[in-house]
C-alpha cells in the first residue's frame, strides 16, 4: 500500500473515531438533565452562598444532588472579584435511584429514599419537583424545588430545602380545556341536577376527566378544567 493511501486510511479511521465518540457523547447527554437551584436553606436558614446542583440520569433512573458553597459566586453570576479563585466547595452530596411520577398537570416529581441506619449509615429522603412543563394555572414556589431530609441513629437530623426562582405564576397557555371538553364525544353528566343558579357537567374517558361550570347570570361564560389520573 502506498504512503498516501495509508495516510488517507488513517485519517478516515481517525475521523470515524471522532464521529463515533461525538455520537456517543450526544447520546449519553440525551439521558442527562441538570438544574442549578440558587436558593438553599439549611435547617430553615437561608445560606446565601450555597447552591444545589441537581443532575438526573433517565437511563439509570438516578438523581444526584451536590450542595455547594459557591464561595466566589461562580453560579450566582455575581463574582466577588478577579482575586477570588476558589472553586465551589462540596458541602454535601447524594446519589440515589428515583421513583418518577407525573400528574395531570404535567408536574414531575422524583422521589428517592435510602436507609443505611442498620449499618450505622444515614437515612436520606429526597423529593425533587419540576414544575417547568406544567400546563395548568397555578402559583408555585419555583420552577424546581428540592427537599432533602437526612437522619442517623446518632440523631442531629439535617434538612435541606432549595428552589431555583422566586415564586411565579404559571398560566394555562399550553392547553385549552374548553376545546378538550367539547371534543370528547361521550355522554355529559350533570353533577348538580336541580340546583338553581349554577350548573356543573362532566365528561370522562379513561383517566381523563373534564368539568364545565356555569353560573346562571346574564352574559356568564363557562369555565373548564381537565385532569388526568395516572
Amino acid at each position: 500500500m502506498k504512503l498516501g493511501s495509508m495516510f488517507s486510511v488513517a485519517l478516515s479511521s481517525l475521523a470515524l473515531a471522532f464521529a463515533t465518540t461525538a455520537f456517543l457523547a450526544q447520546a449519553e447527554a440525551a439521558h442527562h438533565t441538570s438544574a442549578v437551584l440558587k436558593h438553599v436553606e439549611v435547617q430553615g436558614k437561608l445560606e446565601e452562598r450555597y447552591v444545589a446542583v441537581v443532575a438526573l440520569d433517565s437511563k439509570n433512573e438516578t438523581i444526584k444532588v451536590s450542595v455547594l458553597n459557591d464561595i466566589c459566586g461562580t453560579f450566582a453570576n455575581d463574582g466577588i472579584g478577579h482575586a477570588c479563585l476558589a472553586m465551589p466547595a462540596l458541602v454535601d452530596g447524594f446519589e440515589l435511584p428515583y421513583n418518577k411520577t407525573v400528574d395531570g398537570c404535567g408536574v414531575i416529581k422524583y422521589e428517592a429514599r435510602r436507609d443505611q441506619r442498620p449499618v450505622d449509615g444515614l437515612l436520606v429522603e429526597l423529593s425533587y419537583t419540576d414544575y417547568s412543563k406544567t400546563d395548568c394555572e397555578m402559583d408555585i414556589p419555583g420552577l424546581q424545588t428540592l427537599e432533602i431530609n437526612v437522619d442517623s441513629l446518632r440523631g442531629n437530623p439535617v434538612k435541606y430545602y432549595a428552589l431555583n426562582t422566586k415564586p411565579v405564576s404559571v398560566s394555562q397557555s399550553k392547553r385549552d380545556d374548553a376545546a378538550i371538553y367539547n371534543a370528547l364525544n361521550v355522554k355529559e353528566v350533570d353533577l348538580n341536577p336541580g340546583i338553581a343558579g349554577s350548573r356543573r357537567t362532566q365528561k370522562s374517558v379513561g383517566g381523563l376527566t373534564c368539568t364545565k361550570s356555569l353560573t346562571i347570570v346574564p352574559r356568564a361564560k363557562p369555565s373548564y378544567s381537565c385532569s388526568l389520573e395516572n
